[in-house]
């Protein structure tokens, strides 16, 4: 996936996910603004289900900003 940081506003952007409901590594865009980063959860197995959202944080203090994040989407790999 990319995660992408659109504005130079001091914030990172970050992608919350769990898979088949239990809570996966934090996803973070760490290049500055006005770019993305490519990541991954690796080689899922077919039918995994993802749930996940985007949000706004502080990647040096690992802290979400959870007011800041959209609408839980999903999928299934």
């Amino acid at each position: 996936m990319h995660v992408c940081d659109l504005y130079a506003d001091g914030k990172s952007a970050v992608v919350i996910a769990w898979l088949n409901d239990v809570r996966a590594p934090d996803k973070w865009h760490t290049s500055g603004a006005r770019d993305c980063t490519e990541r991954s959860y690796g080689n899922l197995i077919e039918g995994t289900h993802i749930d996940f959202m985007a949000c706004l944080g502080k990647y040096s203090t690992n802290t979400v900003y959870w007011d800041t994040c959209g609408y839980m989407l999903s999928s299934t790999a």
